[in-house]
């Protein structure tokens, strides 16, 4: 008979493998299939079942050995075993050691790699302060030009209280005295000529599609994307004399666009070194001289004129550097007689420069004031209102800058601001969506508008002539009110997933010069300006 294949020798209940055919000692592999559930030679897998018990004629009975047959050789099997015994144990004892040996190095390794990571920790640690040293410097060092640039001019004030003391060069302070009176009376007989307009200017934007009149790709090919777009200010908005607008690109580029021919009249290429984020124009007259003002995140901030609007397409657009911000420059304007220019950024402060030159005209900040997200001036030219990264808006009177209020509404970013023609109405957008519209008579709140929840304001434009209607962008389309009431004219929201994403980055529309035409821009899908006119 064979043997067990486990023990060597003859099985007292033998069993054979129907797979493998090797034969076992029925106790012996029950024991190790009950463990391993494999056979113990082959190592496939093997149950109680696969296992068929050999049967004997006569029980069989283990002889015993020669060497058990007398009390010495018992002795010497005993022996035997007891060496084997110490044997196996000092083998265990050695590969006890081998394993104690190999862990000390693994913790040993450890050890060595957190102290790697604890060094390399500390000199990122070391260099982030020394970046936080080298940016502070840098920022007293822009400072001390900004300061020195404002020598010639009023000295920045740093709080309230020193904005009374602080006033405009003479020249210009002058120049904005006189042109407010004129300002107010024109701009309402302005508002009372366009009022006979006001209800067909209403129908032609109801009536405007769904889908735009043309849709121009702007600026370079290279860097595609419209990022800023600005309704010409001044007396051609309410007389509609020009159908020019101004544009900024993601190439950091400024032009002029043409919204009757859908084409770019003038370029100024690489005015900044990132993308425009804010951008304001006027002018006054088709034959007049044309002012722009751009900012980028940067920190950079340029004039952009032209000496005549009409032939800027031959003359080309000067550009200025205006430096002195020491952050993003997110809010620009030009104020009402063209004199002046206005900037605002991330530095907590918003700056006045001399359209003409330059110059700066002096660096301002208020108490408790964040970043400045929203700049505009007053119709008249005589108030500035600044918004702010924590919500707020302040009414800042130009000549004495003392803030007149501080109006409270918003929970979230100011992101847009303008005022209506006539001067009492102002809407302001933010950072979650909403739209306040405010009665600067009472400073209050007199309508919240929400044109899409939770999708932040990227631009508010009243229409130039009579302050009828206010358009709204939403960064995913754009929604017209109807001013007074406030109820929805026209709303160019997406409705489906493709429109959505080719709107998806609708920074900014205006209204063109064309009665109840819209033109939007955006650096979404289509990257392209969109012009909206109303149907036949």
């Amino acid at each position: 008979m064979a043997t067990c294949a486990l023990s060597g020798v003859l099985p007292e209940e033998p069993v054979v493998s129907v797979k493998t055919g090797h034969v076992f000692e029925k106790r012996l592999i029950l024991r190790h299939i009950e463990a391993t559930h494999q056979c113990p030679i082959t190592r496939e897998p093997l149950s109680v079942d696969d296992l068929i018990t050999i049967k004997t004629t006569s029980p069989f009975v283990r002889p015993r050995p020669p060497t058990a047959a007398s009390f010495p050789a018992l002795l010497q099997m005993l022996q035997a075993e007891w060496d084997a015994s110490v044997l196996e144990a000092f083998n265990l004892k050695r590969n006890a050691d081998l394993l104690r040996q190999e862990l000390a190095h693994a913790l040993y390794q450890v050890d060595a790699a957190n102290r790697v990571i604890a060094r390399l920790i500390k000199e990122r640690d070391d260099a982030q302060a020394a970046l936080g040293q080298v940016d502070a410097t840098v920022r007293q060092a822009v400072s001390a030009v900004s300061a020195a640039s404002a020598s010639a001019a009023p000295a920045a004030m740093t709080d309230d209280a020193s904005a009374a003391a602080v006033s405009l060069p003479a020249t210009v302070a002058a120049a904005v005295t006189a042109r407010a009176g004129e300002l107010t009376a024109s701009r309402r007989a302005q508002v009372k000529a366009a009022t006979a307009a006001t209800a067909a200017n209403l129908a032609a934007l109801a009536s405007l599609p769904a889908a735009p009149a043309r849709a121009v790709a702007a600026h370079a090919t290279t860097v595609p994307g419209v990022t800023a777009l600005a309704q010409l200010s001044g007396a051609v908005a309410a007389t509609g004399a020009t159908p020019l607008l101004a544009t900024g690109g993601a190439d950091g580029a400024v032009a002029l666009f043409d919204s009757a021919a859908g084409a770019l009249v003038a370029v100024a290429e690489k005015v900044h070194a990132y993308p425009v984020a804010a951008l304001a124009a006027w002018a006054d007259a088709a034959d007049g001289p044309l002012v722009a003002v751009s900012g980028a995140s940067d920190g950079s901030a340029a004039l952009v004129t032209a000496p005549v609007l009409s032939s800027a397409a031959a003359s080309g657009l000067a550009v200025t550097p205006l430096v002195g911000h020491a952050g993003a420059v997110a809010a620009v304007d030009v104020h009402p007689t063209g004199r002046l220019v206005a900037t605002g950024g991330a530095d907590k402060t918003w700056r006045l420069w001399d359209a003409s030159t330059g110059a700066a005209a002096g660096v301002f900040s208020h108490a408790d004031m964040g970043a400045v997200s929203a700049l505009c001036f007053h119709p008249d030219g005589l108030m500035v209102v600044a918004g702010d990264a924590t919500g707020r808006l302040l009414l800042v009177e130009l000549l004495s800058r003392a803030v007149a209020c501080v109006m409270h509404d918003h929970t979230a970013a100011v992101t847009a601001v303008a005022c209506s023609p006539n001067g009492y109405i102002m809407a302001s957008g933010d950072a979650v969506g909403r739209v306040c519209v405010w009665d600067l008579r009472s400073q209050t709140c007199v309508q919240r508008l929400e044109p899409a929840a939770g999708v932040p304001v990227r631009g508010v434009r009243f229409d130039g002539a009579s302050g009828t209607a206010l358009v709204v962008a939403t960064g995913s389309g754009f929604v017209v009110y109807k001013a007074k009431d406030w109820s929805v004219v026209k709303s160019a929201l997406p409705v489906d997933a493709e429109s959505a994403e080719l709107a998806s980055a609708c920074i900014a529309a205006a209204f063109g010069p064309k009665l109840g035409s819209v033109v939007t821009a955006g650096a979404g899908k289509d990257r392209t300006l969109r012009v909206f006119t109303p149907s036949a």
